[in-house]
């Protein structure tokens, strides 16, 4: 295995960003939970580490018809200078029979011939999981109910980088206290946004809906207690989050106070028309807590801090690569390794070309020119 210095957050938000597109065509919510002991920069082979999840998170995707995918995680009690994190991908989806559990991790097996038929099976990927969460340290296993989804768990361990235990993003001692209201249907999502807040010293309330929402403004805005900024999930029944804010600019008008939307990728066809219904920003979920505090809140209120050239500061240090940029042509037809190795490539500042099968390489390779090609 590698080592490089990494920030834990960020990679677990460009991770579940690569796999949120296939959860929201599935209509599937796409979370992420990070409890705030845990640090931030650590010490590990991300690529290795990176592999696991997709594996693991596009497997929950895969086998989950409706509900939600949540990725939560914990720092392990431990006596050594390094930390034991311990992951664990929650699912809503059709779960693994008893007799199968104990062989999953093994090369080939698969849950059932008609589970197989109709999702695709996971091949050698749960195998391949074992072997590197071993490399790391650490284990893996799972806990199921057919029918009702399944967890999977596995522990790694990473050393601590310079700037550890800088756990969390801090937010400035301006936005403590700030009084936001959260809209958000899912139940999963609200809660994580609101335990975020509440670690940035601001004060959320929770609202499951809309209509929710919409009292608990008209019941706030005329005092003291004023909500100060509004995050609002822009896909929800009955009323979506473009609905509330017409509803809360009818109402409110000026005094509206700043509106964030949350959407999943592929869910707004444009951003460019928010302007125009009052919203100030997109925030992208699965959230990273870097975009939601740095470039949404701390935007909204001209708080981001700027380096010597005016543009934002990025907290993520790129890895140093001896290799320039090239045009790479990739010949993989799995989905997880797709995923996995385009984003490591794009990464290192590479173009890639995606063929998915031996057909498609060829005729990529007669129309353009590649400096490489890389062929499963």
């Amino acid at each position: 295995l590698e080592k490089h210095a990494f920030d834990l957050r960020d990679a677990l938000g460009d991770t579940l960003h690569a796999l949120g597109l296939r959860a929201t065509e599935k209509g599937l919510e796409l979370a992420c939970q990070v409890q705030s002991d845990v640090p931030d920069r650590l010490l590990g082979d991300l690529d290795r580490f990176r592999q696991v999840l997709v594996n693991l998170i596009g497997n929950a995707v895969k086998f989950t018809e409706q509900g939600e995918v949540v990725l939560e995680v914990r720092l392990q009690p431990d006596r050594r200078d390094d930390a034991c994190l311990h992951f664990l991908i929650r699912d809503t989806g059709i779960g693994i029979a008893p007799d199968k559990q104990a062989e999953i991790f093994e090369s080939f097996t698969q849950a059932e011939n008609s589970t197989t038929r109709t999702y695709g099976g996971t091949g050698l990927g749960l195998a391949i999981c074992s072997q590197l969460v071993k490399m790391m340290d650490g284990k893996i296993w799972l806990e199921s109910e057919e029918g009702a989804g399944s967890t999977f768990h596995f522990t790694a361990r990473f050393g601590l980088g310079p700037d550890s235990p800088g756990a969390i993003p801090v937010a400035p001692e301006s936005l403590h206290q700030l009084r936001v209201l959260v809209i958000d249907d899912n139940e999963t999502s609200r809660n994580i946004l609101g335990d975020m807040l509440r670690n940035w010293k601001m004060s959320p309330s929770l609202a499951a809906g809309g209509a929710e929402g919409l009292e608990m403004l008209q019941s706030r805005q005329s005092g003291e207690e004023a909500f100060q900024l509004i995050l609002l999930d822009v896909m929800m029944p009955g009323m979506d989050g473009i609905e509330v804010v017409h509803q809360v600019r009818k109402e409110f008008g000026d005094q509206t106070p700043p509106i964030l939307v949350l959407s999943s990728p592929g869910q707004l066809s444009s951003t460019k028309d928010l302007a125009r219904y009052g919203v100030h920003r997109n925030v992208t979920k699965p959230i990273k807590q870097s975009e939601l505090l740095v470039d949404a809140i701390m935007q909204v209120f001209e708080l981001a801090t700027r380096n010597e050239s005016g543009s934002r500061a990025s907290r993520v240090t790129p890895r140093p690569s001896a290799i320039p940029p090239m045009k790479i042509l990739l010949a993989e037809d799995g989905q997880i390794n797709q995923i996995v190795a385009t984003t490591i490539l794009q990464e290192r500042g590479h173009s890639v070309t995606l063929a998915r099968n031996g057909r498609e390489a060829l005729d990529a390779f007669g129309r353009g020119q590649f400096d490489a090609i890389l062929m499963d």
